[in-house]
């Protein structure tokens, strides 16, 4: 019989588990036969509890330490299948009743009643009293006094898991289930703001900004259900939808770690998936409880342990400028009930695959789901008006431009003027006959305009414009997951002078000022006619310093 680790068991009541003998457990209140009602403490919809009697007894009222007698199966089991599954197992192989069966239960391990109760799973009858909802509670009344398995028998698809109890019944009692699932979270990597690290990493969290080209980092960590214990199998995938304005990264560029050791994708039961069109990504671990190392060493998986998926995907042209950004978000799914015979290798109730013909990618019948959780990454644009110095409403047409980033390397752009790269050369911005030129996608930061052809008869700057866009987002660990929370403003300056921005565009506008060269004279204009004058006067000056020498010799002779 296979081993089912410890179910989950949270109850006020009396629970079946080591030590406890069923021959005799005290009461201190005694119903009538019939008359015991088990309440069960859980808000989440969805339930349906129901109690399935594995022993019938009667209950010894006599002694001062009430006692069952006549043990004998109960109703909710077939006794002749579990008493057959039973017998393969060396505790019971001499057993032939229920009472054979109750005595080895009585000084059984804790992990030996779970092994029962994972058997007595699988062999329950349509026998069965359901539970009745009333809100915060589900009540199961009516039962006779002796030992039941209540199960969770509900077809659970949301972010709940299965339970399930064995435990004596001979008076009302309350439960409170233990229900445990994983968890995920997905942050991405601010590059130019400081962040709080948090235990995520240098600069992760729920906020970022980037150019339309550059390569966003994102991390996804995903966490292990409290009732791990508690499944021989356990399956685990992430499921991240980065959307069609991320180029996703190939299988190879994905790094997987359990507890700091790597994961090999594509190797030992995981099996990673990218779409490339949709800009999903899947990580599916057949059976996390069997997950190994590059090496192929199988790694301990505790409920302690982190999963982490990193993987970095390029912001492509087909990013939103400004608001609503790119949102984009992870889910896991899980294995939900630990009553299910899940098996990897053999499970055929895959519910992707009908029939069950791919062994390598098997999944649970009963699956989780776990919330979603969201990063948003924001882009700008960059407007630049040419017009002339001494009345801006001229505007200039024909002023080339390159923009420089601060690694001193310019801008590339395609025809529509979108971001596409940064080198050593870039692409020369040219001003329309509104004087415009644009970049888009650009980052929070600091950039330089330089003018490397003026416009006919203007000058051409002599030095380049520092421009700076300042997008005020809420970098932090708890973004409310509305767009407008994460990117509240947009402003810019040039050359220290405020332009105008707008979040929710996400444009940037400056304005450039060029002035007109100075005309100097030319040939046969007004030079010429000062070089006439300047001669005349020079000629009329030397006339008069000659009579003037000549009377003054003639005054001397």
């Amino acid at each position: 019989m296979k081993k089912f680790k410890r179910f989950a068991a949270a109850m006020a009541a009396v629970l079946l588990t080591t030590c406890i003998s069923l021959a005799g457990i005290p009461n201190s209140k005694i119903n009538a036969a019939g008359g015991n009602t088990v309440t069960i403490s859980n808000t989440a919809d969805g339930h349906t509890y129901k109690a399935y009697q594995v022993f019938a007894a009667v209950l010894d009222k006599t002694s001062s330490d009430p006692i069952f007698t006549d043990i004998q199966w109960g109703s909710g089991v077939d006794s002749a299948a579990l008493l057959a599954e039973l017998k393969g197992n060396t505790l019971y192989v001499l057993c032939d009743t229920a009472a054979d069966v109750a005595g080895v239960l009585s000084t059984a391990s804790a992990e030996q009643i779970d092994d029962f109760a994972h058997v007595v799973s699988k062999h329950t009858t349509s026998v069965a009293i359901p539970s009745v909802d009333e809100g915060d509670t589900y009540s199961i009344s009516g039962l006779d006094d002796g030992y039941y398995f209540i199960k969770d028998s509900s077809a659970v698809t949301g972010q709940d898991s299965y339970t399930k109890y064995i435990l004596k019944v001979t008076d009302n009692m309350s439960l409170i289930p233990k229900s445990s699932v994983p968890s995920v979270i997905k942050k991405v990597k601010e590059d130019s703001k400081f962040i709080q690290d948090d235990g995520y990493g240098a600069g992760y969290n729920d906020v970022a900004d980037y150019c339309i080209g550059e390569a966003v980092p994102f991390k996804l960590i995903g966490t292990m259900p409290s009732t791990l214990d508690y499944y021989d199998h356990y399956y685990y995938k992430f499921t991240d939808t980065l959307g069609p304005q991320f180029t996703a990264p190939s299988a190879d560029g994905i790094t997987i770690m359990a507890d700091g050791k790597e994961v090999a994708a594509n190797k030992f039961n995981i099996h990673v998936q990218v779409n490339a069109d949709t800009g999903v990504i899947s990580i599916e671990i057949e059976d996390i409880k069997a997950l190994k190392d590059t090496s192929g060493d199988l790694i301990k998986v505790t409920v302690d342990s982190i999963i982490t998926v990193e993987f970095s995907a390029v912001l492509n042209s087909s990013a939103e400028i400004g608001l609503p950004g790119q949102e984009n978000k992870v889910f896991l799914t899980f294995s939900n009930n630990p009553n299910e015979e899940y098996n990897p290798v053999t499970d055929k109730n895959n519910p992707e695959t009908p029939g069950g013909t791919d062994d390598n990618n098997d999944t649970p019948s009963d699956q989780g789901q776990t919330p979603e959780d969201e990063v948003i990454v924001f882009t700008y644009e960059l407007d630049t008006t040419k017009v002339d110095g001494k009345d801006t409403e001229i505007k200039l047409d024909g002023a080339k431009f390159k923009l420089k980033n601060a690694d001193e390397n310019f801008a590339r752009v395609d025809e529509n003027g979108v971001l596409t790269g940064w080198d050593s050369i870039g692409t020369e911005l040219v001003s329309n006959e509104q004087g415009l030129f644009m970049v888009k996608g650009l980052d929070d930061d600091t950039y330089w305009l330089v003018e490397t052809s003026a416009p006919a008869g203007y000058n051409l700057l002599a030095d380049p414009i520092k421009v700076v866009i300042s997008a005020a987002t809420e970098n932090n660990q708890k973004w409310s997951g509305v767009p407008s929370d994460a990117l509240t403003a947009l402003s810019v300056t040039a050359a220290g002078n405020p332009g105008t921005a707008d979040a929710d565009t996400g444009i940037a506008q400056i304005t450039v000022a060029n002035n007109k060269g100075i005309t100097l004279p030319g040939t046969g204009g007004i030079g010429t006619t000062i070089f006439y004058i300047a001669g005349g006067v020079i000629a009329a000056g030397s006339g008069v310093l000659l009579v003037t020498k000549k009377r003054t010799e003639k005054n001397e002779e």
